[in-house]
């Protein structure tokens, strides 16, 4: 059986991934960690496998790992936006190569038609649901008492770069205003110590959380 270019570079690139994962999975678990990125490595090794033969079980396979871990995403990280991005965004793209190529494999497991029909559902599914999570984990987010999450009940405190693990970079404290930020003067300086050798390239930039 002859196999196709485009389903042997899929089914390269899926067993490429799955090998990182599987090598990250393996540290991961060895320290506690959570078993999906193994698990998840082996399976997408599994995948490229049948992807590189021709075989059209390598598509459902691959589509298979796309729902374990949307299922995973939300037992994991429930409605955080952001949570949502590094682990949905790469499967659903590699989601849409395999569609693409799904009509150069043996027998087709799809024809032109509904790999478009199948990319149009995934943006779709994508779209709709990324701009719920935005909202529900952005726009009305939960304050710790169970509340709307508004610049009055957000805390003082700048735990993280950016204020808070969301980077709001909104501070309800009102001692430095718009009307005195003018006035203001040096009082101290710190010196880290980490500046580069070199800063021709005026590439360094330091991003630390104000005391």
């Amino acid at each position: 059986m002859r196999i196709s270019f485009f389903s042997s570079l899929t089914g390269l690139i899926l067993g490429l991934i799955g090998l990182v994962l599987l090598i990250g999975g393996l540290q991961l678990v060895m320290v506690g960690g959570s078993w999906y990125y193994l698990l998840a490595g082996i399976a997408l090794i599994a995948s490229g496998g049948l992807w590189l033969m021709g075989r059209p079980s390598g598509l459902w396979l691959y589509v298979g790992i796309v729902a374990a871990t949307l299922v995973w995403t939300i037992f994991e990280v429930g409605g955080d936006f952001w949570a949502w991005v590094p682990r949905m965004v790469a499967p659903l793209v590699l989601l849409v190569l395999c569609l693409l190529t799904a009509p150069f494999l043996k027998p087709r497991p799809l024809n032109w038609k509904g790999s478009g029909f199948g990319i149009l559902a995934t943006l779709l599914i994508a779209g709709v649901g990324g701009s719920f999570l935005y909202d529900d984990g952005l726009v009305t987010q939960k304050a710790p008492d169970g509340g709307t999450l508004t610049p009055t009940n957000i805390s003082a405190d700048w735990t993280s770069y950016g204020g808070d693990p969301d980077a709001k970079r909104y501070s309800p404290l009102t001692q430095i205003s718009a009307e005195n930020v003018g006035t203001l003067e040096r009082a101290w300086t710190v010196h880290t110590g980490d500046l580069p050798d070199d800063m021709s390239n005026n590439k360094y930039g330091a991003e630390t959380t104000p005391l």
